[in-house]
C-alpha cells in the first residue's frame, strides 16, 4: 500500500540528512528536487533518497496526458493521516516532481511519473506564478512573469498595449481537442513570429479542433512593435 509515493522502476538513490523526520514513501522537496524517501529516516540522520526512476504517486481527482509536468500539492488530499497528492494543474502545485509516464484521468488515484524528467516541448517555467484562468482574461502590466492556465473552452486573452520587456505564457491546460484559445493584441499591436504577417490588432488562435494539451505561447513585449513569440508548441492560427 503506498502512503504518497513508492518506487517503480529503479532509480537513482542519493544520501540524505534530514532536518525533519521523514517516513517511507514521503515526497520532498530535497533543495529543488522532488524526491522520495525510501526508508524512515530520523531527523539528522543519514537516510537514502530516491531521485530518479519511475515512481508511483498518490494524485488528487485531475486528468492529464502522457508527458504532461506534473507537481506535488502538500495539502492536495489526506490519508491516514498523511497530506499531500500528485497534481497536473500547476497552479496548485507546491513544487514540480517529473511528468506523467501514463495518462491519468480524475479517478485514478495513482499516477506513475518520471521523477524529475521532463517531456521535450511540454516545458515549465520555474518561480513563475502560475494562474489559473477560467474566464476571459484581460493581462495588465502587474500579470509579467504570470503563466496564464486556460482551463475553460473559448476564452480570450486580450493583451495590454506593448510593454518593453513584459513577458507572460499562456498554456492550454485542457485535455486534447476539448479547449480553444484565442488571444488578442491591442489595435496598434501585433503578435510576431516566424510565419505571421504581423498585422496590427490581429488574434492569435490555438484552435479547439487541433489542440493539444499544454500547448502554449511564450510573448515578450518590445514596447514598440507589438508581441514577440519567445517559444510556442502546438498550432496557432
Amino acid at each position: 500500500m503506498i502512503t504518497e509515493a513508492r518506487s517503480y522502476k529503479p532509480g537513482d538513490l542519493v544520501d540524505y540528512t534530514p532536518s525533519a523526520a521523514l517516513t517511507a514513501g514521503q515526497v520532498i522537496d530535497a533543495g529543488g528536487m522532488a524526491a522520495i524517501a525510501s526508508t524512515d529516516i530520523a531527523a539528522g540522520a543519514l537516510g537514502v533518497i530516491q531521485i530518479a526512476g519511475d515512481v508511483l504517486m498518490r494524485a488528487a481527482a485531475v486528468a492529464g496526458e502522457i508527458g504532461d509536468p506534473v507537481g506535488w500539492d502538500e495539502d492536495g488530499t489526506s490519508v491516514d493521516g498523511d497530506t499531500g497528492a500528485l497534481t497536473t494543474n500547476p497552479f496548485d502545485w507546491d513544487f514540480p516532481v517529473g511528468s506523467l509516464a501514463q495518462a491519468l484521468t480524475a479517478t485514478s488515484g495513482r499516477a506513475v511519473v518520471h521523477l524529475n524528467k521532463f517531456a521535450t516541448g511540454k516545458p515549465i517555467w520555474p518561480n513563475w506564478v502560475y494562474e489559473s484562468v477560467s474566464a476571459d482574461k484581460t493581462l495588465a502590466a502587474t500579470d509579467h512573469g504570470k503563466v496564464m492556465c486556460i482551463t475553460a473552452d473559448g476564452k480570450k486573452v486580450t493583451l495590454p498595449a506593448t510593454i518593453a520587456g513584459m513577458e507572460a505564457v499562456i498554456v492550454n491546460l485542457g485535455l486534447s481537442g476539448k479547449i480553444g484559445i484565442t488571444i488578442t493584441p491591442a489595435a496598434a499591436d501585433k503578435i510576431m513570429g516566424a510565419n505571421l504577417g504581423g498585422t496590427d490588432g490581429a488574434t492569435y488562435v490555438n484552435t479547439k479542433a487541433t489542440a493539444k494539451r499544454w500547448d502554449y505561447v511564450h510573448l515578450r513585449g518590445d514596447g514598440a512593435n507589438g508581441w514577440w513569440i519567445v517559444s510556442k508548441r502546438g498550432t496557432w492560427a
